[in-house]
């Protein structure tokens, strides 16, 4: 099995960790340019795309940041222009953006319901007009979007607008792909199941240490296997989806969970 991805553009649409730690977008940037890509690390905040982009530079990648609000049509645009002539056009788009808040329909307000639809879905309609047109040129493509678990079923707490909206980016690259097929676009999600991964924690607003670590106690111990996945677990899907082994995948939702999607 050919795990590479040696002479493809990768662009990371929320490829920064705020956090200094490891989130799904920055494993995943650090490990497509492990696997060979040239990657493009688009993020909002300049020191979390600099960082994710040092990481790669240090192993001996070849990464350049991308300063730009992907729920900007214009921005994005602008970022895959860059990324083309530095490196070429991209041939895989890597959807990792999300906001995830506590509430129901009647603690959600009007402005926590369009800045996750904005942020967790219509980032990734704009990023992949932005993307689409070189993929259908170049006579190839891969997108892939991060959805959740959330998307599938309740998972113990109220996240309405975050369910909702990843929800709609599995129906997104399902219709993406069946639409594009014959044109050698794939398309899939990732269902993430439980993380140890910084935005897991920032869901439930301000914690103490005390109170991270219950946290994190209570979430390993709602697995089938007693803990938590991390990023890397999802980056090594990522890759996979990128790859040439995973040609004849597309227009599926993978899980990424530990089993806690099959879990009664």
């Amino acid at each position: 099995m050919n795990i590479s991805l040696d002479g493809q553009v990768a662009l990371i649409v929320g490829g920064g960790c705020l956090d200094g730690g490891w989130g799904n977008g920055k494993a995943a940037a650090v490990a497509m340019a492990r696997a060979g890509a040239k990657v493009g690390v688009l993020d909002y905040s300049e020191p979390a795309a600099i960082d994710t982009v040092e990481a790669i530079l240090k192993e001996g990648g070849s990464a350049l940041p991308i300063i730009a609000d992907a729920c900007s049509e214009a921005q994005l645009q602008a970022g895959v222009d860059r990324l083309t002539r530095e490196y070429g056009t991209p041939s895989v788009l890597h959807h990792n953006v999300g906001i995830a808040e506590l509430g129901g329909p009647l603690d959600t307000t009007m402005e926590q319901w369009e800045r996750a639809l904005r942020a967790n879905l219509t980032s990734l309609f704009l990023s992949v007009k932005a993307v689409l047109p070189g993929m259908l040129k170049n006579g190839e493509g891969v997108v892939t979007a991060i959805s959740s678990l959330a998307a599938l079923r309740w998972t113990g707490a109220p996240l309405l607008a975050y369910a909702v909206t990843k929800a709609g980016a599995i129906q997104f690259t399902q219709s993406l792909a069946l639409q594009y097929a014959q044109q050698n676009i794939r398309a899939n999600a990732i269902v993430v199941g439980k993380m140890d991964t910084p935005l897991a924690y920032r869901t439930y607003g301000a914690l103490t240490p005390e109170e991270k670590e219950a946290t994190r106690v209570a979430r390993n111990a709602s697995c089938p296997t007693g803990k938590m996945g991390d990023a890397w677990d999802v980056a090594s899907m990522s890759v996979f989806l990128a790859s040439d082994a995973a040609r004849y995948v597309t227009g599926t939702a993978i899980p990424v969970d530990g089993g806690i999607s099959a879990k009664c």
